[in-house]
């Protein structure tokens, strides 16, 4: 069994799998605010017992799926997993991943894929007092003026739904603002990102030196040769923790984003 997503929604996925009574695994993929990103729904004997997507918790994955914007999935028949982490029912989850659907409808027209976040120089929403919920503390911690809505859904552990509508909740009340994702300012998430995939943590603290030995801050809206200043002393502190080899396979990664970024 497979197919677009167009066609057969999570829901409908779940219902067929649920009525067969069928043990396997449903593998998705699809777009999530501007990037292809793939998972997987777990069945046993029909009924949804895990799932993975990203780094989220298996109820937020397979909630999250129900937000995709396009995709494709195929179902395998295969024996369960060796993890069982989902325990509500499928009328539940459907349930609850429909009203999910219906939020991401109502904020999708004020957060767009790519979307940066910075805090305004007169916070509008700070006239008498503002209470935040707890995901919209978090979102602002994260949020340096950098990293696009993609990026800080992972990096702050929120996942895609609850950035997004934590980015919502604080453009309604005027604590941030959007600004565009221009190359110069998407340089410093992209490089860290591609950096801590080939590296590990350590590469945070290497962007940052990187930045810093070059003198440029890390919201610099960093023009072709600026950045590539930057890269070149990325490379030599990167040789120093992994060896020349290593650090010239990731350099020419990083240069090739850097064309792709940069239209060169």
């Amino acid at each position: 069994m497979e197919g677009p997503l167009a066609e057969f929604s999570i829901t409908d996925i779940i219902s067929l799998v649920s009525l067969g009574k069928r043990t396997g695994r449903a593998e998705i993929s699809g777009q999530l605010n501007g990037h292809q990103v793939s998972g997987a729904l777990f069945f046993k004997s029909g009924n949804v017992c895990q799932a993975t997507l990203l780094d989220l918790p298996a109820l937020e994955a397979a909630l999250t799926f129900f937000i995709f914007e396009d995709g494709y999935f195929h179902f395998y028949q295969c024996q369960a997993p060796d993890r069982e982490d989902l325990k509500v029912s499928n009328e539940m989850l459907i349930m609850q991943g429909i009203n999910r659907l219906d939020q991401w409808k109502e904020i999708r027209p004020l957060v767009h894929p790519g979307d940066v976040p910075v805090l305004p120089v007169k916070p509008s929403g700070l006239n008498g007092g503002v209470t935040l919920k707890p995901d919209d503390w978090r979102f602002l911690t994260y949020s340096n003026g950098q990293l696009d809505i993609f990026a800080l859904g992972e990096k702050s552990k929120l996942g895609q739904f609850k950035a997004t509508l934590a980015m919502a909740d604080l453009l309604k009340m005027g604590l941030v603002e959007k600004k565009p994702r221009t190359p110069g300012a998407v340089f410093y998430p992209e490089l860290e990102s591609l950096a801590l995939s080939q590296l590990g943590q350590p590469a945070q603290n290497l962007v940052e030196q990187a930045y810093q030995r070059a003198g440029f801050r890390a919201d610099a809206e960093l023009t072709l040769e600026q950045a590539i200043q930057v890269v070149n002393h990325f490379r030599r502190l990167s040789a120093l923790l992994v060896g020349p080899g290593p650090s010239e396979m990731l350099d020419e990664q990083i240069r090739g984003k850097l064309r792709h970024l940069y239209h060169r």
